[in-house]
């Protein structure tokens, strides 16, 4: 043990340390508390750890007095190649004293015994200089994290409260340090469409709000109130957070703590209340009144209504009138307790029997700038399309809908029912279509036929017996089919984008004698979408070209001809986007990199050999009542000897696409291989267009 080490001293400091004295007996008494530690490690951690060097000193010893006295022992010889020369050990060697002689004193002992009392105070003063580290480590450690533990930081509330209704959070702060706290503040973050003092609107962003709460004696505790109005939807769950700053007097830093509460929507005393049929036949007018009803006891400024209609209907009017046409959005301005808004709508609905047709609703603030809300309430009303008594409905290419491509001929069929609990007698089914884009030539009505006056197909007991009675929940199909014109009738730049309507009736001369005064009969409309014709020709020129030509005609072998390839696009009757036209250069022609157009812009891409022209809008009544769009390309061929008395292909795999913007359809088209023939060209003879020797 060291000089002045006393015993019970340095068995009592740890405990002393494990105290929780140890804050205030350092405080003032630095320089002894000091000491004590560093008493502390020369008593008894030092002399640990040399003892330790020493018994494992010791250890090694023994074992090497085993090995060198066991029988096994084998003394380790030295390899020749490590041995040195005699020369070398003639040259290095020094004489040997033939006598005793006296020991001469060593010059540097001094030195060495100098060194070793500066090591032994540098040793001294690293370690102490590491317990002074860890006594002010330990020190810091304990003022920032000790002391934030003695300062408790809670939010109180509600777990549950009612949209819109005024709520009292409350901020309690504990000191449980011996030091005062200072500068303490408290800021709460609540979520978007909470209404706070400071601003009665309601926000889409999460509002805060800053509490000064000014200074907290040692062990006191201190509360301040905050009342918001929280604004939301039933069973959502709302988190507020809270950021605590303080500072303790005895440090300038500012530390800091959190905590957060979570309370729930459990009730909006809002009512949204919907009058309309809970069974509409379709294709008929609908009356819905929406009323809006507020048990709030405070007010909601600037809530709207805004309604989702389903697909069929189509919004007639309102009263009052909405924001904006095209918007189903109605202002309600502030709701107040004990206050109704009501809402009007008109409109027709049409879908399919037993279809459902859910309308939307929602209450809450609306954001017009950026098209957004902030619901309090949302409300779904759902009525069903009623199944009429007599059922009949039209399909064309085995849809309910979709696009009809001109020239094509359709196939379609009538589904005829019975929804009745008694049997019915002498039934009529009909079906109309627009006359103007059919064939008539070409109608077929399998056990039907085409009555001119009504413009319609009819089926009757006559031409099908099935229909000369119906069993109660009977049914059946009926067949025709047709061919769509080519042409679409445009006569002005208004005659785009065509519908196909198909109207099917059925009815009965003999209702059943329960059923009589009533109206059993149905209609169904269904329309579908004529879709565009993208229309692409290609074709060769050599004298009525935008750029000169060279080179003989007819084309001969081993010598370079030039000529002008044409691209002519139409459009038919619907806007087209995204056009593209591409063609590759059949092999042994070269691309010359003239190129003209009267829309869009071409392109070569000499890796592929692949021309490609694209237009981003093509308008309808393009070649019709426009002018086709042009584009025309150079190209050169010295025709070898195997292609003589033929005409080469000069572009090959020519197509073209785009998207038809009414039908939402791509339109696709394909033209045969541009060659040396000089049809489209008025100048040639056709003793031009194959290759001579």
């Amino acid at each position: 043990m060291p000089p002045n080490c006393s015993r019970s001293a340095a068995q009592d400091l740890p405990k002393r340390l494990r105290g929780r004295t140890m804050r205030g007996a350092w405080k003032g008494n630095s320089p002894r508390c000091a000491a004590n530690l560093i008493n502390h490690f020369l008593c008894r951690a030092l002399p640990s750890w040399r003892a330790g060097r020493y018994t494992s000193a010791m250890a090694g010893l023994d074992k090497l007095r085993e090995a060198i006295y066991s029988r096994d022992f084998k003394e380790p010889t030295r390899s020749p190649e490590g041995e040195l020369p005699p020369e070398a050990l003639q040259e290095s060697a020094k004489p040997i004293p033939r006598s005793w002689t006296e020991r001469q004193p060593n010059a540097s002992a001094p030195l060495a015994a100098a060194t070793g009392k500066q090591r032994h105070w540098i040793r001294n003063g690293v370690i102490i200089g590491v317990a002074a580290i860890l006594v002010g480590g330990g020190w810091l450690g304990y003022t920032l994290f000790l002391a934030t533990s003695d300062v408790g930081f809670s939010i109180e509330g509600p777990k549950e409260v009612s949209a819109g209704e005024p709520t009292v959070y409350t901020i309690r702060v504990t000191n449980r340090s011996s030091v005062p706290l200072t500068e303490v503040s408290a800021t709460l973050t609540f979520p978007p469409g909470t209404i706070t003092p400071d601003s009665m609107e309601i926000p889409f962003s999460a509002p805060r709000i800053r509490v000064p709460i000014g200074d907290v004696p040692a062990g006191e505790r201190t509360e301040r109130e905050v009342r918001v109005q929280l604004v939301g939807q039933a069973g959502h769950m709302h988190t507020i957070a809270g950021l605590l700053l303080y500072r303790p007097e005895n440090i300038s830093s500012q530390l800091t703590r959190e905590t957060d509460m979570t309370t729930t929507i459990a009730r909006v005393p809002i009512a949204v209340s919907v009058d309309v049929p809970e069974r509409i036949s379709s294709g008929q007018e609908v009356k819905m009144i929406i009323a809006v009803d507020s048990e709030l006891s405070v007010v909601l400024p600037n809530m709207s209504l805004g309604v989702e209609f389903p697909a069929g209907f189509v919004f007639d009017r309102a009263e009052p009138d909405p924001i904006a046409p095209n918007k189903p959005i109605w202002s309600l301005g502030e709701l107040v307790g004990g206050q109704s808004r009501t809402i009007t709508v008109f409109g027709t609905l049409a879908g399919e029997p037993e279809e459902a047709k859910p309308f939307r609703m929602r209450v809450g603030q609306y954001e017009a700038a950026n098209d957004r809300w902030l619901a309090v309430i949302e409300h779904t009303q759902t009525p069903l399309i009623a199944s009429p008594f007599l059922l009949a409905q039209a399909t064309l290419n085995g849809a309910r809908g979709g696009a009809l491509q001109p020239g094509t001929r359709v196939t379609g069929s009538v589904f005829y029912r019975n929804n009745l609990p008694d049997r019915v007698e002498n039934l009529t089914v009909s079906a109309s279509f627009p006359e103007n884009l059919v064939d008539l030539r070409s109608v077929r009505a399998e056990r039907g036929f085409y009555d001119v006056g009504k413009k319609s197909l009819v089926w009757n007991p006559s031409s099908e017996s099935r229909l000369r009675e119906l069993a109660a929940g009977g049914e059946g199909t009926l067949a025709f089919s047709f061919e769509l014109k080519q042409a679409l009738p445009i006569n002005s730049f208004a005659d785009k984008n065509f519908l196909f309507p198909v109207i099917t009736l059925i009815d009965t001369a003999n209702p059943p004698p329960a059923y009589r005064g009533i109206e059993l009969g149905s209609e169904d409309r269904i329309e579908y979408r004529m879709a565009s014709v993208l229309g692409l020709i290609g074709r060769t020129t050599y004298y009525e070209s935008p750029f000169p030509n060279t080179g003989p005609l007819p084309p001969k072998v081993r010598e370079t001809t030039t000529y002008t390839v044409f691209w002519e696009l139409t459009s038919g009757g619907n806007d087209l986007r995204d056009v593209e036209v591409r063609g590759e250069l059949a092999a042994g022609v070269e691309w010359r990199d003239q190129v003209t157009s009267d829309l869009g812009t071409v392109t070569f891409n000499p890796a592929t050999h692949e021309v490609i022209w694209r237009i981003r809008d093509l308008p309808a009544a393009t070649g019709v009542l426009r002018a086709p769009i042009r584009a025309a390309i150079q190209v050169a061929i010295a025709p070898a000897e195997n292609q003589i008395g033929t005409s080469p292909n000069l572009l090959q795999n020519v197509r073209a696409s785009g998207r038809d913007l009414f039908a939402d359809v791509t339109q696709d088209v394909t033209v045969p291989n541009v060659s040396t023939e000089l049809k489209s060209d008025s100048q040639s003879k056709q003793i031009e267009w194959r290759v001579a020797p």
